[in-house]
């Protein structure tokens, strides 16, 4: 069996992967455009420096962050990027963009170079786009000691729990919680009638969506990680635009797995445009015809890898490498 790359390798990698991606954000929001998702987290960043709440700040109706659907993140979220919001958010959203992306890659080579096809994946594509955090919580999945990232996604958080059922990770996750309710405690209560303003607005639970329940057969394989993110996944409510479904790629086992489902990621918005035709839509259509097709296409295959495999866990293959 080959050994795994060294560290100096991976993080050379990753400053490097980092900071392409961070240069084409540079490239793409520098001329004034804001940033899809980070912008949230920017202003989060910035209602708390100036000492005000972003759930209750960040609103339609508000002059200052005017936003459709609120902040639905826990606030540890904001906090750990507050620093960046000193930054103008074109420069900030290039520093997230190179510590997410180096994050993402040096976790993702840390028992090989297999998984790197997963760079070129739509999933990472629409999280990179939109400034998403979903790259940094599949980091926090790999290495446990990155755990205190995964509360800027609880969603995905569960399922990296499930996936690495790692006390370490568990415990990061908790700390920085709990931190943050003593240094807020007033948090949890807006956060939570923040998200029952748009509660089945914007989210759909896999499970629920046809030929979703299919997806809990994983639990055949329960002592495989995969198969515990995969069943996990399903019951998670979620974005169908993509990104929030980047930790399947974890399914794969080898080079080939990999490359594979880096190619299919990308099927349906071929898909979907065909059945749909090129028309604008808004957010909450698009979820809407985006959900089955991301059953079909995401879930569904990689529940027949993992009924394909042994209920048994076990380290990637020496060919994976």
């Amino acid at each position: 069996m080959l050994p795994p790359p060294s560290p100096p390798a991976r993080a050379t990698l990753a400053a490097t992967i980092g900071f392409v991606a961070a240069l084409w954000c540079w490239h793409r929001f520098s001329g004034g455009a804001l940033p899809n998702d980070y912008t949230l987290h920017w202003w989060a960043g910035d209602a708390l420096r100036r000492g005000y709440s972003p759930y209750t700040v960040i609103n339609a109706w508000s002059p200052l962050y005017p936003f459709c659907s609120g902040y639905l993140y826990w606030l540890p979220t904001a906090m750990l990027l507050e620093p960046l919001a000193f930054l103008p958010i074109a420069v900030a959203m290039s520093v997230f963009t190179f510590c997410s992306l180096g994050l993402f890659t040096y976790a993702m080579t840390r028992d090989g170079w297999w998984r790197l096809p997963f760079l070129v994946s739509l999933p990472l594509y629409h999280a990179t786009l939109g400034g998403q955090v979903v790259p940094l919580v599949v980091a926090a999945m790999l290495v446990p000691s990155l755990g205190w990232l995964a509360p800027m996604k609880y969603t995905m958080a569960t399922a990296g729990f499930a996936f690495n059922l790692s006390l370490r990770y568990l415990l990061f996750a908790v700390v920085v919680v709990f931190a943050s309710i003593a240094v807020a405690p007033w948090w949890p209560l807006q956060w939570w009638h923040e998200l029952s303003d748009v509660a089945g607005k914007y989210y759909h639970v896999p499970l629920l969506v046809p030929g979703g329940v299919l997806v809990l057969l994983a639990l055949l394989r329960w002592r495989r990680p995969e198969a515990r993110l995969l069943a996990v996944m399903a019951c998670l409510p979620q974005t169908m635009l993509f990104y929030d479904q980047l930790p399947l790629m974890l399914v794969a086992k080898n080079r080939q797995q990999a490359l594979s489902m880096t190619l299919v990621s990308w099927l349906p918005v071929f898909l979907v445009e065909w059945l749909h035709g090129v028309i604008a839509a808004e957010r909450q259509t698009l979820m809407a015809w985006n959900a089955p097709v991301i059953v079909a296409i995401y879930y569904l295959p990689a529940l027949a890898l993992i009924l394909s495999r042994p209920n048994r866990h076990e380290p990637p293959t020496p060919r994976s490498r």
